[in-house]
């Protein structure tokens, strides 16, 4: 029972052959029917239906019209805006119509060449593929490339009958011409490259045959075990293991100037029939020392990866495989190199069942100190085994050793490690780092990118992420760099011979910056703790707080500020209790003071606490509430931080103040303390709280015996003359202070006197 979407688009296939009766002549819309419906059949209904039988009809009748005449061995591609006074359709995206001869790899070929497509300023890096349409017909043309007949696809096949493919792709529109042109010309280039893969691939495979049979008959002078892995790899990758897209040779030349690798023109396969310009530049140019002892290097097989991407198949770095070859004496005399892709065969099978990764794999387990049953042993044959499988082919056996028993030690130590290993052809540098799962996200796998890229002088990278239930995550990148190019870095100290030594002190460094940039808010805070706590406390403070801080207060405030907000925090015993903490930042401007109050479960209701601030000579400028929740446990709290100026512009010592400025704030909370303006003279004048109550009570004597002044007067009188409002509060201490009994008349004579001083002067 067909679903109402399928029914839905048999209605509209319907209906754009309707039109076709409706509008031409009965005879070539019979011959027409087939073509449209056949055109449409694998269509996905949703895709189908998105569209009015209006466009349907115009769109097949473009691409069949398009169709009429092609010459075999050669495709057809147009890109265009449909318009309907050019075309007799439109569409709202730009259409890609290609007619070829059928062949593996041409959908995603053209789709890969499309999505990296770089189109220049102002026009999006990748184009966006709205719709594909990919049928394919049995044609019969004529010598001129005349479309004789359509064949039905089911009916038995004739001779001189061709087996086309069709592409209709529409992609987000272009409307520059230039930038039409330019996909065009593109998509030549990749339909040649498909078509040369295509077509050479038994002359390559005719390659590999030839090279085995010379390995048998005329083995070069080499251990056995190197010739018959060898023999039996490429008879592995020739069992549809590996997908060859181009093979050529070259020939190793050594002059009073270096050594050459001189490319054999005539000998290009597939991708590599073509030979560019700076292909030719690089055979005439002295190969670098290192690449030049690598290429003389006595070792059969190299396998690696290309510094270009595939334009067939899958756009990913092509694999790059090398047989060298060697004269009678043994020394090396060029190398035949193949160009592909491995198959999911080589990714998916054991290491166990691939020549060359056995030997590798059984290699590194034989040398390791764990028993095979052992838990050690069984973790090591599973980090093999889920190692990357084209760094198994690349990496050399010795430093394959030295990362995995790295890797297993990853279970014990749960950090950050980067393992590093440059190509023997210098051209990247491949980077397996490990990261606690927890740790892991996008912006983590970003900043990695930009150490790595920095820190290596790279090009560009690429990445892949293994998340599984390891405790582990890991990223793999390879950073590519230009081949010959200085570096900062070595991923190992290497002998001629290519053994892996030591792991380079670059590495380290490398590796502590990627640590650095991963280290997280919270690794601070535990650290912060355990300094100021001891490590048992600081960890259990650390562990009840280290989620509950917000991510707004860790951008602002570092580990130590909070260690310090902790500590208020815990000061706290009971629903109403407040602990606070004025403190000016360092980055602060000049005046700018800070006021953080600390409260458990509701925060602070801000109609009561600005009166306050207000009353003791402060302009709130701005408040920030910070919700703080444990992490074991329901309890909240809630730190209010107040950014405050002098509301007279008065200097004052507010880190001096401190103590004197909370006490009074403290009183005030608690209803011991009258909110007046008089508690501006903390501040202003420097007074206690207590000071302040003695100058309140004076207030309210006067204002009981003589009302000539208001208190608010009084309030701003004293608070504008603070030596003098000191001064008053010294009496009071001169006539009662009880240690002051002898000398005491001394005292008042001499405060008066200066009380008197200042107030001349200020009459003055």
């Amino acid at each position: 029972m067909l679903s109402r979407a399928s029914e839905h688009k048999s209605e509209v296939i319907d209906a754009v052959v309707a039109q076709l009766h409706e509008r031409m002549a009965k005879k070539d819309a019979t011959n027409l029917e087939g073509f449209v419906r056949h055109y449409y059949n694998d269509v996905a209904p949703e895709d189908l239906v998105a569209f009015n039988a209006e466009t349907l009809y115009g769109e097949a009748l473009s691409i069949w019209r398009f169709a009429q005449k092609r010459k075999p061995g050669v495709p057809k591609i147009r890109v265009y805006n449909p318009r309907h006074e050019d075309h007799g359709w439109q569409s709202t995206h730009t259409i890609i119509e290609i007619i070829n001869d059928d062949m593996p790899f041409l959908v995603d070929s053209v789709s890969a060449g499309l999505n990296r497509q770089q189109l220049g300023a102002g026009v999006a890096s990748a184009l966006t593929v709205h719709l594909l349409i990919h049928p394919i017909f049995r044609a019969r043309r004529d010598k001129a490339g005349n479309l004789v007949a359509v064949i039905d696809p089911e009916a038995a096949p004739v001779k001189g009958e061709i087996s086309e493919s069709i592409l209709h792709v529409q992609v987000s529109q272009q409307s520059s011409a230039e930038v039409l042109d330019t996909i065009l010309d593109s998509l030549k280039l990749v339909l040649e490259d498909v078509r040369a893969a295509i077509e050479d691939w038994r002359p390559t495979i005719a390659r590999i045959d030839a090279i085995i049979e010379e390995l048998d008959s005329a083995p070069p002078p080499l251990p056995e075990e190197d010739l018959s892995e060898t023999r039996a790899f490429l008879a592995w990758i020739r069992d549809d293991n590996f997908t060859f897209l181009g093979y050529r040779e070259y020939r190793l030349d050594r002059t009073d100037d270096g050594d050459y690798q001189r490319l054999d023109e005539k000998s290009g396969l597939g991708v590599l029939r073509k030979v560019f310009p700076e292909s030719r530049a690089r055979s005439k140019m002295p190969l670098s020392t290192s690449v030049s002892r690598f290429a003389r290097r006595k070792q059969l097989l190299i396998i690696t990866k290309a510094n270009t991407r595939a334009t067939v198949h899958r756009p990913v770095y092509m694999d790059y495989i090398g047989v060298k070859s060697f004269d009678k004496q043994g020394r090396v005399t060029g190398e035949r190199r193949f160009l592909g892709l491995f198959t999911s065969a080589a990714y998916n099978r054991s290491t166990r069942d691939i020549p060359m990764l056995r030997n590798k794999v059984a290699s590194v387990l034989e040398r390791s100190p764990f028993a095979e049953g052992s838990h050690n042993g069984k973790a090591l044959q599973n980090i093999l085994e889920t190692y990357p499988r084209e760094e198994l082919f690349q990496t050399e056996s010795d430093e394959l050793y030295r990362i995995t028993h790295g890797i297993l030690h990853l279970e014990e130590h749960q950090r950050i490690r980067l393992f590093m290993r440059r190509d023997d052809y210098a051209r990247f540098f491949s980077c397996l780092i490990y990261v606690p799962r927890e740790r892991y996200n996008t912006e983590l796998r970003r900043r990695m990118e930009t150490v790595l890229l920095k820190s290596l002088n790279g090009t560009s990278a690429e990445y892949t992420v293994q998340l599984s239930e390891a405790v582990m995550a890991r990223i793999h990148f390879i950073v590519h760099t230009i081949p010959g190019q200085p570096t900062p870095v070595q991923s190992t100290d290497q002998s001629d011979d290519g053994a892996s030594g030591r792991r380079s002190d670059d590495v380290d460094a490398i590796e502590q910056r990627i640590v650095e940039t991963a280290r997280l808010w919270t690794d601070d805070l535990k650290q912060a703790c355990i300094e100021h706590w001891g490590e048992a406390d600081g960890l259990a403070l650390c562990d009840r707080f280290q989620e509950g801080f917000p991510s707004a207060y860790q951008e602002l405030f570092g580990a130590n500020t909070a260690v310090a907000d902790i500590v208020k925090l815990e000061e706290l015993s009971g629903a109403d209790s407040i602990a606070m903490k004025l403190y000016v930042r360092i980055d602060a401007p000049e005046g700018l003071l800070h006021f953080k109050v600390y409260r458990p479960g509701d925060p602070v209701p801000l109609s009561d606490i600005l009166p306050m601030l207000e009353n003791m000579g402060l302009k709130v400028i701005e408040e920030t509430p910070y919700r703080i929740a444990q992490t074991r446990d329901d309890n909240v709290f809630w730190i209010h931080d107040f950014s405050m100026v002098s509301r007279s512009g008065i200097e004052f010592d507010a880190v001096g103040m401190k103590d004197a400025f909370q006490d009074c704030f403290a009183k005030i909370w608690s209803g011991e303390v009258e909110d007046d303006g008089f508690n501006g003279l903390v501040l202003a004048a420097g007074l206690t709280w207590r000071e302040v109550v003695v100058l309140r009570a004076y207030c309210k004597f006067r204002l009981q015996t003589w009302k000539a002044f208001s208190q608010p007067y009084m309030e701003e009188t004293l608070a504008l003359h603070p030596a003098l409002t000191r001064k008053l509060v010294d009496l009071f201490m001169a006539r009662f202070d009880p240690s002051l009994d002898r000398g005491r008349a001394k005292a008042v004579k001499a405060v008066d006197g200066a009380i008197a001083t200042a107030i001349d002067a200020n009459e003055n």
